[in-house]
Parts: structure tokens; sequence; C-alpha cells
């Protein structure tokens, strides 16, 4: 099963094997156990070593400069958008990351328009969902 999807060129062409490697074992273990707390991730982590070491693995792997935003997510965002939606022109991505009884949410909304998101926001704000 290959986890990393038709993310996979984008995301080897910024880590190296190792860091690939330890990016699927994390996404592995994260959709198993449903979790990412890295403590319990430690506990699942297959590697040979101490579960301190285990540890330090997975925050300087997080850490790495590679995964930050304007080098790794913000274009891995921008396939995931071109792939699943098709758009060529312009889009105005909204993200809300909220926490509902101790789960992480974190929503991505595409607009083509503003005229949307000025639509939208007028529906949340009616009196109907009061």
């Amino acid at each position: 099963m290959n986890i990393l999807g038709f993310y996979q060129d984008h995301i080897e062409q910024k880590l190296n094997q190792s860091q690939v490697i330890t990016l699927q074992i994390l996404l592995c273990l994260i959709s198993r156990y449903k979790t990412i707390q890295i403590s319990k991730l430690t506990n699942y982590f297959p590697l040979p070593i101490k579960a301190e070491s285990k540890r330090k693995h997975i925050q300087r792997f997080l850490t790495i400069n590679e995964l930050s935003l304007p080098i790794f997510w913000f274009p891995l965002v921008q396939i995931m958008v071109e792939k699943i939606f098709g758009f060529n022109s312009e889009l105005v991505l909204i993200l809300d990351r909220t926490e509902w009884q101790n789960t992480n949410i974190l929503m991505i909304s595409v607009a083509t328009e503003i005229e949307r998101i000025t639509h939208i926001l007028e529906i949340f704000n009616s009196s109907r969902f009061e």
C-alpha cells in the first residue's frame, strides 16, 4: 500500500529517502492508532532503539526545515487543489482549525469567487441558524 498517494513525487523531491520512510511510518501509525501525540507514537514506532531516542527522532524529524510551510506544505496544498479540483484559475483557500471533543479538525474550503465567501458568511450569520 502506498500511503503517500499522488503526493509521492512532491514528497520525494523535498525529502531524502530516510525522511520519506519516517514520514510513511508516522502516517501509518497516525491512521492506525488515531493519535498524533508524540509520546504515544513513540510506543509504536518500529525502530530498535530506546523509547527516549524514538521520541527525539520523531521530534527532530518534525522540525526539519524541509517540512516548513513555504517549502513543503504550501506546495503540497497547491498539488492537492490542482489534482482534486482541476482549477487553473485563481482560488481562495479558507483554512479553519478547531478542537471538538478532544479532536483537532482542520477544515479546508475552496472558493473561486469572493462573492461566494460573502454569501456563505451571510447564510451562517442568518437567524435561521440561531
